[in-house]
């Protein structure tokens, strides 16, 4: 036989081995090797291998929380560090960030009150409302920054500080040398010196107030006007509001002078000639009822509407300036130092 014949049938004879069907108990054998499944319904057995629980991410160890901690506090650090270098706490920086402060405690006080000035008071939505409403606080916190002394140290204000104004403190509105110096030596204070280039605090707080107010009436006038309105207008916009800022400024002056003359004749007319500044700025010259104009009213049976508005914002020109009043008594009893850390307390209600 050659060699090719006994290859051929080699072969055939593997392959006929390979498809010769298996006995019942070969059969039963393999597959109990390759399935190894369980009988008589036993459990299935329990892995060797036990997977750890899983790692919650927002729940830190406590080696982690210190760590993330100590890195915290190194920013902060090195954030102060940079802020005092870079003047944080110079008096102009100070300034700045003070009378900003004082600026959002009347913007919230105005904000309060607006069903006094709108619905009791009747004054107009308008934008010439708003401008005078602020204005009017404005000039009622002026006088007592202007009695800011000259060069008081301006106490270190805290990195990062609060946005809201904040309650003074227990100590007296006027301070002693000795009692300066005491609280110097337990409150880290900036420089005291003015200085060639330093403006003194009575000049610089309310320049920065009055800064911080025309931002807001230009803001406030942009917003009105519309984003496309020009340049020019709003300039001249602005430069009006500038003069009645003056205009209402200088007035007042006049009537705070009545209230400390010595003349008790010139110091009767100090409260009738708030009311009147009240009611040339705040009410625009308006309210008084024409000659003409006073017809009976159909349900007031026999009175007249004219005088009933006439007597209505009287009591609302004497509420208005007894509130001024009050307010500028509250302001001088607070201390230098809580006033030139914007510590000047909540405002109160003009219609209590």
């Amino acid at each position: 036989m050659s060699s090719l014949s006994r290859r051929t049938a080699l072969s055939l004879s593997v392959i006929n081995h390979a498809f010769t069907p298996l006995t019942p108990l070969r059969t039963l054998s393999a597959c109990s090797r390759r399935l190894a499944a369980p009988t008589n319904n036993d459990p299935l057995p329990v892995p060797s291998v036990v997977f750890p629980v899983p790692k919650d991410p927002f729940q830190r160890t406590a080696g982690e929380q210190k760590r993330t901690q100590t890195v915290s506090e190194t920013r902060v650090a090195i954030a102060r560090g940079i802020a005092r270098v870079m003047g944080y706490n110079s008096k102009s920086s100070t300034a700045i960030r003070e009378t900003s402060r004082i600026m959002k405690g009347i913007v919230e006080a105005v904000e309060k009150d607006k069903d006094f000035w709108y619905d009791r008071c009747g004054l107009p939505p308008t934008y010439q409302s708003f401008f005078q409403l602020h204005l009017l606080y404005i000039l009622i916190i002026i006088p007592r920054l202007r009695t800011l002394p000259a060069s008081l140290p301006i106490p270190n204000s805290p990195i990062p500080e609060s946005q809201e104004p904040s309650e003074p403190t227990n100590s007296s509105p006027t301070t002693s040398t000795s009692t300066t110096t005491t609280e110097s030596s337990t409150v880290p204070t900036a420089s005291s010196s003015v200085g060639y280039f330093s403006k003194p605090n009575y000049q610089i707080y309310p320049s920065e107030l009055i800064n911080h107010f025309f931002e807001l009436a230009e803001a406030q006038m942009r917003k009105v006007l519309g984003r496309g309105e020009r340049e020019r207008v709003v300039k001249k916009y602005m430069q009006e509001m500038g003069e009645q800022w003056k205009g209402a400024s200088v007035s007042l002056d006049y009537v705070l002078g009545l209230s400390i003359s010595q003349d008790p004749a010139l110091k009767e007319l100090a409260d009738p000639e708030l009311a009147a500044w009240v009611w040339r700025n705040l009410f625009s010259s308006r309210g008084m009822p024409l000659a003409g104009a006073l017809a009976p009213g159909p349900a007031e049976a026999g009175g007249y509407i004219g005088e009933a508005k006439e007597i209505e914002l009287t009591q609302s020109l004497g509420s208005i300036v007894y509130w001024i009043r009050k307010e500028m008594n509250r302001l001088e009893a607070i201390s230098d130092e809580d006033v030139l850390t914007a510590r000047i307390g909540a405002w109160g209600s003009p219609g209590l």
